[in-house]
């Protein structure tokens, strides 16, 4: 199997064209742009706090007189670059300003209590931009340009049925194990998660209608069968044939399920034809529901000799399609046939199995008690009622286009293929849909209950599981029910399997047979193509998918607030300018810069000649001259500061000693 996982830009038609356009990348790459995306964020809010600042600067600023805390205050908002090294001075505001201007705690905590929550959001957001690359989910489009096909038979290779009973044999067992798992309710997310959705839902009816002729075939009367029907079976949503709501079709499954009547269809032999390995005194049953072709004229066949032969529970399955001529295969009685409705009668058999304890289910009632004592050890069981029980079922189909509501009647599986190859099934499906109908028609083909049963003979019981040895232990009334259940989960999870191996090829390709690839230079293959690339598959192992939506706003929005912070005190000052309003707050801005308050303060000391002119304060020509901090030292060394103490003095001397 050479399908992968694509890397790069597709669209995920679940959310639409534009919530779904997706970018898909390997671990490595989407690591480094998750990592990316972080740093982004964090630089965004650096410049966010920014543009607070100023909107904040020029809100607070006043003509009037004020004190000197809202002095400070305006130059930490037009100075501090960080919201943590803005929290922090207001910080040092709370406690240095307390009784020297009014209200001063009002006046700073809050300004403080701010910047914490900021630096908090801030880390929180960068933390939660990974979501980008959560929000596409798990699913994957998966590729193949080798693989990609209907797995078919060689028909000219003597292995052709060794092939068919190979891939049967291993598909039936691969989705009898994954129906076990995931559906039924309980969902192993390991075991589960290589589909679209882990299970397909459906529905129970404990009282529906006999499938068969009324008064005759059922057992338990003509309103005590059980019906299952699934959900409306959406190709996208379910299955994971990733199109547009146009290339879209619903599939609606429904099997109905009954004990049947045996004593009108059985006749009693005594026979040592060696076809049943007879021997003198056998009684063989025969089972007529309908003929097999020209090999014989009865259905199933059961020599009474198996209960005594150690053997554990037997099925066999035969299975009919409505309107179609088996040519060979089995051909229902007039009771048992059914004109829109496939049918699977499943004869099961307990052999030497015996209970231990009454079990009334129809199917497995065993109610015959038989104490034995074998050297004072008593041992009690269950004989089963009946040698062999048969369960016969209905199988139907629908198939619904949902853009037009269009839906086919409930049918046999051969006749919806007729009806789509006739006229598409009068549901005006376009190209692609009835490409996609087609595709499901054939996984259909390999998802009933005589595929579920006939590899896999008693092994397809769910009460074999808890057998021990040949004793059975409890089952409860209604295990037939579980049984019938068990292989409608398991069709369902072969229609899962075989939708996604067309895009991924079979696991293995028997000899004797080969995957018949669509031909792109054909124009009815064309859509088949298509669907080579459009699986989708929920795998997210080493790859990373994200959002091209949420990278476009995040990407839009960070930008525009990048450059706002770049911008807007020259924009902003520009229209003040023009429209001659708010001039003070414009100059109290230009003047709180830490650079023009350097060229002040060096003016005002007369180090240096300075030019305001520029966007950056400049000296006029190339000149040295020393520091504030070295005339401030050199004034304090000349007796015009105070010390607090002589070590104090003892370091400015120091210093200027070192200059000398």
């Amino acid at each position: 199997m050479s399908a992968h996982i694509y890397h790069g830009p597709w669209i995920n038609w679940s959310n639409g064209l534009i919530g779904g356009a997706t970018v898909t990348l390997g671990e490595r790459e989407g690591g480094l742009l998750t990592a990316f995306i972080a740093t982004f964020v964090t630089i965004v809010g650096a410049e966010l706090w920014k543009v607070i600042c100023y909107i904040s600067h020029q809100l607070r600023s006043k003509h009037a007189p004020q004190d000197g805390l809202y002095h400070q205050q305006q130059v930490i908002l037009r100075t501090s670059p960080t919201p943590a090294g803005a929290a922090w001075l207001f910080l040092l505001q709370t406690w240095c300003w307390a009784g020297r201007a009014r209200l001063s705690l009002l006046r700073t905590l809050p300004w403080a209590l701010f910047g914490a929550v900021y630096i908090g959001a801030i880390g929180l957001t960068a933390i939660f931009s990974s979501e980008i690359s959560k929000s596409p989910g798990s699913l994957r489009l998966i590729v193949s340009d080798n693989d990609c096909g209907i797995w078919s038979l060689n028909m000219s290779s003597p292995y052709h049925q060794e092939a068919y009973s190979v891939k049967s044999t291993n598909d039936s067992l691969t989705a009898a194990t994954y129906a076990k798992a995931c559906y039924g309710g309980s969902h192993d997310s390991l075991s589960c998660g290589r589909f679209p959705v882990p299970s397909i839902p459906w529905t129970a009816d404990l009282n529906a209608t006999c499938p068969f002729e009324f008064g005759t075939t059922c057992r338990f009367g003509d309103t005590a069968a059980y019906k299952m029907v699934s959900k409306r079976i959406n190709s996208h949503y379910d299955l994971g044939i990733n199109a547009p709501s146009a290339g879209r079709v619903e599939l609606e499954k429904t099997t109905t399920c009954a004990p049947l009547r045996t004593a009108p269809f059985v006749i009693i032999r005594n026979s040592t034809d060696p076809l049943f390995y007879g021997r003198p005194d056998d009684t063989v049953i025969e089972y007529n529901y309908g003929p097999i072709g020209v090999v014989t004229n009865y259905t199933y066949a059961y020599n009474d000799h198996a209960s005594f032969d150690n053997l554990g529970y037997s099925l066999h399955s035969v299975s009919a399609s409505a309107g179609y001529d088996p040519a060979g295969g089995f051909t229902p009685v007039p009771a048992m046939n059914t004109t829109d409705a496939d049918q699977s009668l499943v004869f099961i058999a307990a052999n030497s199995v015996t209970y231990s304890e009454p079990c009334g289910d129809p199917i497995f009632s065993a109610n015959s008690f038989y104490s034995s004592n074998s050297s004072g050890i008593i041992s009690e069981q269950y004989y089963p009622d009946y040698y062999v029980s048969v369960l016969g079922c209905s199988e139907q189909y629908r198939i619904c286009n949902p853009e037009n509501n269009k839906c086919t009647d409930n049918q046999g599986l051969m006749q919806l293929q007729g009806a789509f190859t006739a006229n598409e099934g009068g549901l005006d499906a376009n190209d692609m849909q009835a490409a996609i109908i087609q595709r499901l028609l054939g996984a259909l083909q390999v998802s009933t209950i005589n595929d579920a049963t006939s590899t896999r003979l008693g092994a397809a019981l769910r009460a074999s599981e808890s057998l021990d040895g040949l004793r059975q232990r409890y089952l409860p009334t209604n295990q037939w029910h579980i049984e019938v259940g068990s292989w409608f989960d398991e069709g369902l999870a072969r229609l899962q399997q075989r939708t996604q191996e067309y895009a991924t090829g079979p696991a293995n390709v028997p000899r004797g047979s080969y995957v018949l690839a669509p031909n792109p230079n054909i124009t009815a293959d064309i859509p088949f193509r298509a669907m080579c690339y459009s699986q989708l598959v929920n795998d997210s192992s080493d790859t990373m998918s994200f959002s091209v939506v949420g990278m476009a706003v995040l990407f839009g929005v960070g930008g525009l607030i990048i450059f706002t912070s770049l911008t807007i005190d020259t924009i902003v000052g520009w229209l003040q300018l023009k429209l001659r309003k708010g001039l003070h707050a414009r100059t109290e801005w230009l003047i709180s810069d830490k650079l023009e308050m350097q060229r002040l303060l060096y003016g005002e000391m007369q180090l240096g000649q300075w030019d305001d002119s520029k966007r950056l304060p400049v000296t006029l020509k190339k000149q040295t001259f020393v520091g504030v901090a070295d005339r401030h030292l050199s004034g304090m060394l000349k007796g015009q500061g105070s010390f607090e103490d002589g070590a104090d003095a003892q370091l400015v001397e120091e210093h200027f000693d070192s200059k000398a």
